[in-house]
């Protein structure tokens, strides 16, 4: 009785929009994020798209050389891991030898890319992200044997 009272004081938009928002969340209709921890997240300033490279060869590089296996959108939000050096890129910011390892992205209509699926061996030039700063002074270096990875 006392619980009836309460929520018929609650105005009538709010109790739709809270049903709403938990009707979403049990039907799994609200995007899902990157599935393990990140370290880092930045934007991507790059008006054509960034190209996301894979690393064949498990952090020997050469990254720039790897296939482009997705082209984020501007304003999308990339979800970084640790950080690599490779071939210098030129960016708004200037030039810089610094690659993002990245998990996924979100682009700015909300919907998540996963990439875990390449295995962890994804990279973006940090010279077209913004994470207000140099990525190898916010996150650590990726080392590894296989797969590049955060120790």
């Amino acid at each position: 009785m006392v619980v009836n009272q309460l929520v018929s004081r609650v105005p009538r938009f709010v109790r739709r929009g809270s049903i709403i928002a938990v009707a979403a969340a049990a039907t799994g209709i609200l995007a899902a994020g990157p599935a393990s921890a990140y370290n880092l997240t930045g934007t991507t300033v790059a008006g054509a798209g960034l190209n996301v490279h894979q690393d064949l060869n498990g952090g020997a590089g050469p990254i720039h050389n790897g296939p482009v296996i997705a082209v984020i959108p501007y304003n999308s939000t990339v979800y970084i891991d640790c950080y690599w050096y490779d071939a210098p890129e030129t960016g708004p910011w200037g030039t810089t030898s610094v690659w993002d390892d990245i998990e996924g992205y979100r682009t700015p209509d909300g919907n998540y890319h996963d990439l875990s699926a390449y295995n962890g061996d994804e990279f973006v030039t940090d010279a077209w992200v913004n994470t207000g700063g140099n990525s190898a002074n916010q996150t650590g270096p990726c080392y590894g044997g296989g797969k590049p990875r955060r120790h």
